[in-house]
């Protein structure tokens, strides 16, 4: 069977509530298990939730490893900590991980009892958000992201194998998941940037996409002389799978200029070399219906139509 013919077989059997053909010929049944209302703002996706009958505001990112609250919130619902080795890392710094048993947690329509959540403590800059629902819990099954309707949509896969999942588009783009572990589900994929490859990770809290400094320039551009600490590059091209963008600017910036300025050891410069070089954020979201498959290790996606990238950044 031919891609083409795959892709519009799957798309046809998925339209007449039928289950698709995978690889070894079983019938893959791509079946919808929760739906989650989100509202989407200038600055992310967000929802209403509570810990311990205290109210409070959850970021929903998939750009984030770990759900959590932070510490003002776990001090207004007078949480226990409990010590852990792990610590969170972001552009801006570090802080440390806690956890704490917590009797009532709910995000959204999402409800737990007795249940642990992980405490951001040191908040320097990095994790201000009260709560946030991340990569951890929203990728144990494949997720799709509808942002025009305001839905993330969960769905459970049986007997697919490498069946095509987009059931809504046929010419959806494929795209293979970089390497991914249990203890960091986030989503990277491979871009290139005037032809440079460079690793892209997905982010719902990042209002607008962001290009490395350093790969904006292994791809050809030069900073402004002068230019302030964010500027807008102008690409010919960037290629996300078959998705081609010509002649369009993203902003860059020196995404990891505040925590070298902080922690200069090898092990700190290492970790930097190994995060992800541009970062596809709301705007992108925005633009496109998209399905995260970690089933398949793969990611599809169908621009809307308008612009993909935007340079302005809310106040």
């Amino acid at each position: 069977m031919t891609a083409s013919i795959r892709r519009a077989a799957a798309v046809a059997l998925f339209a007449m509530g039928l289950a698709a053909t995978g690889a070894a010929g079983a019938a893959c049944r791509f079946t919808k298990v929760g739906t989650l209302a989100v509202d989407v703002s200038a600055s992310g996706l967000q929802m209403e939730g509570s810990l311990n009958g205290q109210p409070m505001q959850v970021s929903v990112d998939i750009g984030s490893s770990a759900t959590h609250v932070n510490r003002a919130t776990a001090e207004r619902a007078k949480l226990a900590l409990q010590h852990t080795q792990f610590v969170l890392y972001g552009t801006s710094g570090e802080t440390r991980a806690y956890r704490a048993l917590a009797d009532d947690i709910s995000f959204g329509p999402l409800r737990w009892q007795r249940a642990g959540i992980g405490v951001a403590w040191d908040d320097a800059g990095a994790v201000d958000q009260p709560a946030v629902l991340a990569a951890d819990y929203l990728l144990q099954t494949d997720l799709e992201m509808v942002l025009a309707e305001r839905q993330l949509r969960f769905f459970r896969p049986d007997g697919c194998g490498d069946a095509f999942l987009a059931y809504w588009d046929a010419q959806a783009v494929e795209l293979s998941m970089g390497e991914r572990s249990p203890q960091d589900r986030r989503v990277v994929i491979e871009v290139l940037l005037n032809g440079k490859p460079v690793r892209a990770r997905f982010s719902s809290s990042a209002p607008v996409s962001m290009i490395d400094q350093a790969a904006a320039l292994r791809a050809g551009l030069v900073a402004p002389e002068g230019a302030a600490r964010t500027w807008p590059g102008r690409f010919d091209s960037i290629d996300i799978g078959g998705e081609s963008i010509r002649n369009t600017q993203v902003l860059v910036r020196d995404r990891w200029a505040r925590y070298r300025s902080k922690h200069s050891s090898w092990d700190d410069a290492e970790r930097v070399a190994g995060q992800p070089e541009m970062i596809l954020g709301l705007d992108f979201l925005k633009a496109h219906r998209v399905l995260f498959a970690p089933s398949q290790g793969r990611v599809y996606l169908s621009h809307l139509g308008g612009p993909v990238f935007s340079v302005i950044e809310p106040p």
